[in-house]
C-alpha cells in the first residue's frame, strides 16, 4: 500500500498534551490519523491514568485506603523483634588487653535460645556494641579473634590491617544477661 505523509499542526488530543500527529493518505483515496509509536505509548499511559484517575475517585476506595495507611501508622506493620541489649567490657589473653581483634555473638539454640546474633569489635583490650545492634541476653556461644594490631604485608602487596593473630580463634558458651551493662571476657591459653 502506498502512503503520503502530510504533516499537520500540533493538534491537542488529551488532557492539555501536545501531539504532532501525521494524516496518511492511501491509494483508494482513504484517509486515516497515524501516530507515531512513542506518541502512542504517551497516549496509552494518559488513557491509563485517566482509568485509574477515575476509579481512585471513588469515595468507597479512597475511604478504605485511607483507613488501611491510618491502621499502619497507629498500629505499625510488622512485628517488632525481641529485645537487644548492648554490652560492653575488657577482653584480656594471659592477662593482657587484647590490642585488636573482633568479636561474635551467636545464641545458643542447643539451649533453647533464639534472636539474632551480634558482633562486636576489640581495640585496645576494650569491646563495645553498636547501638541498637545488641544481642539478646541469655544462653550464647561467643567467638573471639583477637590480633597484635600491627599491620603487615601478607604478600602479593596485600596488607592485613588487623595484624598477626594472637591466639587461635576462641569459641565458648556464656550465659550473658537480659540487660545492658558490662561483661568482661579472659581468653584461656590453648590447649595443648
Amino acid at each position: 500500500m502506498f502512503h503520503t505523509a502530510l504533516r499537520l499542526p500540533l493538534v491537542r488530543p488529551v488532557r492539555g498534551s501536545i501531539v504532532n500527529m501525521n494524516r496518511c493518505f492511501s491509494r483508494s483515496g482513504g484517509e486515516h490519523l497515524r501516530l507515531t509509536r512513542s506518541q502512542r505509548r504517551r497516549q496509552g499511559a494518559q488513557n491509563a491514568t485517566v482509568a485509574v484517575g477515575s476509579w481512585l475517585n471513588n469515595s468507597f476506595v479512597s475511604a478504605c485506603g485511607i483507613i488501611i495507611l491510618l491502621l499502619c501508622i497507629v498500629g505499625g506493620c510488622g512485628k517488632q523483634g525481641p529485645g537487644r541489649y548492648e554490652l560492653t567490657g575488657k577482653v584480656t589473653f594471659r592477662g593482657q588487653p587484647v590490642p585488636k581483634g573482633y568479636m561474635l555473638f551467636a545464641p545458643d539454640h542447643a539451649k533453647g535460645n533464639n534472636g539474632p546474633g551480634a558482633k562486636a569489635g576489640i581495640i585496645n583490650g576494650s569491646y563495645s556494641m553498636m547501638p541498637g545492634q545488641g544481642m539478646v541476653g541469655g544462653p550464647h556461644v561467643v567467638t573471639i579473634v583477637g590480633t597484635d594490631g600491627v599491620p603487615f604485608d601478607q604478600g602479593d602487596g596485600v596488607m592485613n590491617p588487623m595484624g598477626k593473630p594472637l591466639f587461635p580463634e576462641f569459641q565458648a558458651s556464656f550465659d550473658l544477661p537480659k540487660q545492658s551493662g558490662t561483661f568482661d571476657f579472659a581468653v584461656p591459653d590453648a590447649k595443648k
